[in-house]
């Protein structure tokens, strides 16, 4: 930037408001990345559930009959909780294992059951959920 030999500061007129902008670009992006890496390396962070699945039957979900429910965590070790929220009952706590925690369901009435796994205190937005449909009455 050209200075005349009688200033020897800039001042703001000097400036030319795009490289002002890429600057302020710059520092936004390194204060950006900065944080990005704060979190990403954060080693008190809880693990979260990330998924929740059942085991698949052949012949559908019936009352009766046992099935696995399995949640996959973000990492562990961590105490998950399983519920029924159909049911509104617990599956009990499973604490996680290679980032997995399972747990045994057996359902005992008919209908759509919405399955929950969580960690810590339950929040919607870190409780996972799956929907089963129990059609059979019994498991013979």
């Amino acid at each position: 930037m050209y200075l005349p030999k009688h200033r020897k500061y800039a001042d703001s007129k000097d400036i030319h408001p795009t490289r002002a902008l890429r600057r302020l670009g710059a520092v936004g992006c390194a204060l950006a990345a900065s944080t990005a890496l704060l979190l990403v390396t954060a080693p008190d962070a809880a693990a979260v559930v990330a998924r929740v699945a059942v085991a698949p039957s052949d012949n559908g979900y019936r009352v009766g009959c046992p099935y696995t429910v399995t949640a996959t965590l973000t990492y562990q070790p961590e105490t998950v909780v399983f519920k029924d929220m159909t049911e509104d009952r617990s599956l009990g706590a499973v604490v996680s294992v290679d980032k997995k925690a399972t747990t045994t369901w057996t359902p005992t009435v008919t209908g759509v059951h919405t399955l929950a796994a969580y960690t810590g205190v339950p929040r919607p937005s870190l409780t996972k959920y799956v929907d089963v449909d129990v059609t059979g009455a019994s498991c013979t």
